[in-house]
């Protein structure tokens, strides 16, 4: 029940910003896989551009190619350190996958850069709560209620 409530609260909040994932349609699942084919050549020209793997990486978490999309956005931040999408994107995957300790490592990975960073608070909140850990919770809320 408590995942059930947990899963509801995370969507109504993704579901009204930029990293909401929405359902793909027969037809645009098509289109994507044609845009995965031209970041792969891309890819293979520029094995340096952490901007193609994210990209490419968010293209494969539309189709639920999750490990794939967890690879690339491990690509992106590991050619670029500081690329805070990648590190989000990447915790959402893991999270939405039920693999809530590497969810955790990426929002926390993410906080070392940019401390202020309102999702990976949020996200690392839910993730207190659903293990019950509520001191923890409050602290990430606390923090929360500062930066807004």
């Amino acid at each position: 029940m408590k995942k059930l409530i947990l899963s509801l609260v995370i969507f109504v909040m993704f579901s009204s910003c930029a990293y909401a994932k929405t359902k793909v349609s027969p037809i645009q699942k098509i289109k994507i896989k044609k845009e995965i084919k031209n970041y792969d050549k891309l890819i293979d020209e520029n094995q340096n551009d952490a901007e193609l793997y994210f990209k490419r990486g968010k293209l494969y978490w539309a189709i639920n190619k999750n490990n794939d999309a967890k690879t690339d956005f491990r690509c992106a931040y590991g050619i670029n350190p500081k690329y805070e999408d990648a590190y989000l994107y990447s915790g959402l995957v893991y999270f939405f996958d039920d693999e809530l300790g590497w969810a955790f490592e990426e929002f926390d990975k993410l906080l070392q850069i940019n401390p202020k960073n309102k999702y990976a608070l949020q996200m690392q909140a839910y993730i207190y709560f659903y293990f019950h850990d509520y001191k923890n919770e409050t602290k990430v809320k606390k923090i929360l209620a500062e930066i807004n």
